[in-house]
Parts: C-alpha cells; sequence; structure tokens
C-alpha cells in the first residue's frame, strides 16, 4: 500500500483534473455536449428530447454510481485474508425481478416521451437556395429544358 503522503497526492491530481475537464465543458458552452440553439419547431422538438434523456441518463449514472461508491465503503475488506468469500445469498427472486424491472420501466418512459414528441416533428420543404452562378435552382433547371427543346 502506498504511503499516506503519496496516496494523497494521487487523489489530489486526479481530483484536480476532474475538476479541469468539467471546466472546460463549463466553459465551452454549448461548444461541446449540448446540440445547437434550436431555430425551429422540430428542431425544438428533437432538443427537448435530447435534453431530457441526458438528464434522465445522468440522473441514473449518479444514482449508480453513488450507490456503487456507497456500497465499496460500506463493505470493503477489513483485515479478512483476501481468500475469503462473502456470504452467499440465494433465493432473491423478488431483488432480481426489480432490477430487471427498473430498467424495462426506464426504457418504456424514454420511448413514450420520444414518440410524444416525435408525431410533432414534420418534413420542411427545401429552402430556396441559389446556386454558384447567382441564379435560383428552378430558374437553372427551367433554362436547361428550354435550351433542350430549342435545339
Amino acid at each position: 500500500m502506498p504511503p499516506p503522503v503519496r496516496r494523497k497526492t494521487i487523489v489530489l491530481v486526479l481530483v484536480l483534473g476532474a475538476v479541469l475537464a468539467l471546466a472546460s465543458v463549463a466553459h465551452a458552452g454549448n461548444g461541446g455536449f449540448a446540440p445547437l440553439t434550436p431555430h425551429s419547431p422540430n428542431a425544438r422538438r428533437i432538443n427537448d428530447s435530447y435534453v431530457w434523456i441526458s438528464i434522465f441518463a445522468g440522473g441514473i449514472f449518479v444514482l449508480v454510481e453513488g450507490t456503487l461508491l456507497w456500497f465499496v465503503v460500506r463493505y470493503r475488506r477489513r483485515g479478512r485474508p483476501r481468500t475469503v468469500e462473502g456470504p452467499q445469498i440465494h433465493g432473491a427472486t423478488r431483488l432480481e425481478l426489480i432490477w430487471t424491472g427498473i430498467p424495462v420501466l426506464i426504457l418504456a418512459a424514454i420511448a413514450s416521451f420520444v414518440f410524444y414528441k416525435l408525431p410533432g416533428i414534420q418534413d420542411v420543404p427545401a429552402a430556396n437556395r441559389t446556386s454558384s452562378t447567382g441564379s435560383s435552382p428552378t430558374r437553372t433547371a427551367r433554362s436547361r429544358s428550354t435550351s433542350c427543346t430549342r435545339r
């Protein structure tokens, strides 16, 4: 096991690295994780779905990682030999059904939200943009068709 000073240095370096990583993401603002600012109703619905799913997934991540850390601290090996196994638990069918059912409910919630937002996203007509010659695409197509018929 490393000496206490070395352990504190490692923890300090890891914490500072995490702070710098989070600060860079926060400083970037909309330049990394989040989608661009929506400028249409379709983009707003897509952005709402993205944000809702991200918050939902982030909450689940924090809950799972917090529980994992709590279990690691609470049930860490305290002076037991490394070869000793912990108590084996059998017959926890109810618990197994619960941890199988919860992800199904989470996916159902995400799917229902997306399918609630999805019908509002409609096809939009193509934008009227100009070609490299400066004329609109419809005029260019017409001039090509008339030039072919004149020959």
